[in-house]
């Protein structure tokens, strides 16, 4: 880029970053963009994104939140950290996951490889690459014996990411496309029973891609062998932590995504983050209520085109 050029971009760049919009009769209309909404909002001090990180904060002497905390690390609070994901217990139409494959790229090496890798030549994944990125992502890696105040112990699960205060509220769910071995359809994943639970058939595939909202060509979607979504708890992290959980909701869902990148990095596979879908539609599909479960995010992955 000559240089005459590169300033005149720069100077365009500080102007539209220097200055904000405001004209009283844009509150009543229809159409704004989000900086102009979002210069009206903190005009009014009604921006609930900024909102939320204030009433996350942490402050000293909240007696409420020490004993939130506190109760969590009695025999009762034990005890349900170790029924956490227990209701997958009872499923039926469980598909065990297969032995996977192992992933052997240096960490060093996987980490400078890793590329968002959007276009794919649409040929099936093998249900063993499934199966290792499912586990890089949430599965269960040891176990940890937690001593009880009346006597005795309990066993609760430690995974491939970390989790405030071992809560894991993240659950994963995969939308087989093309998958050796699996037929199509939306599945969740069960980590203690290391398989995966079908919650919805072919017909779910495609309408989940009807939730998608980007424009077209911009990833090969028709391509991809499946999608990775990560599904939010929040309450299971908030009862603990109040609205500061819901940072750790986020904190973990970017740990497992970056574990999932990895492993495709390692497999050969192509990945690429993706949030552009209609969020009610997809807890429609999933039959969430967009509060208790909410979709969090979704990767992509094919073999690279």
């Amino acid at each position: 880029m000559a240089d005459s050029n590169k300033n005149v971009l720069i100077n365009a760049t500080c102007w539209a970053n220097s200055y904000s919009t405001y004209a009283l009769q844009e509150s009543s209309t229809a159409f704004k963009t989000f900086s102009i909404a979002f210069s009206q909002e903190n005009l009014r001090g009604q921006n609930p994104a900024e909102n939320f990180l204030a009433s996350s904060y942490m402050r000293r002497n909240d007696r409420a939140r020490d004993f939130s905390i506190s109760s969590y690390f009695g025999d009762t609070g034990m005890q349900m950290l170790q029924l956490i994901d227990e209701e997958d217990a009872i499923a039926k139409n469980l598909f065990p996951l297969s032995e996977g494959v192992p992933l052997t790229m240096e960490i060093g090496e996987v980490m400078i490889q890793r590329r968002s890798i959007r276009h794919y030549t649409g040929d099936p994944m093998e249900f063993d690459y499934l199966s290792s990125l499912i586990r890089a992502a949430a599965g269960i890696t040891a176990t940890n014996q937690m001593a009880l105040s009346q006597g005795g112990s309990l066993e609760t699960t430690l995974r491939t990411v970390a989790s405030g205060g071992g809560l894991y509220p993240v659950k994963l769910y995969v939308v087989a496309c093309s998958v050796n071995g699996l037929e199509p359809g939306i599945y969740r994943f069960a980590s203690k029973k290391d398989a995966l639970i079908q919650v919805d058939d072919a017909s779910g595939v495609e309408s989940f891609f009807n939730c998608y909202s980007a424009a077209p060509g911009i990833i090969s979607t028709d391509k991809a062998s499946a999608v990775l979504l990560l599904i939010g708890h929040p309450w299971r992290s908030m009862r603990k932590y109040g609205n500061k959980g819901l940072r750790f909701v986020f904190q973990e869902a970017g740990a497992m995504t970056q574990n999932i990148h990895l492993a495709a990095t390692s497999l050969g596979l192509g990945s690429v983050d993706c949030a552009s879908f209609y969020d009610e539609e997809i807890h429609d599909l999933l039959q969430m209520d967009g509060i208790n479960q909410f979709f969090l995010h979704a990767i992509f992955i094919g073999m690279p085109g």
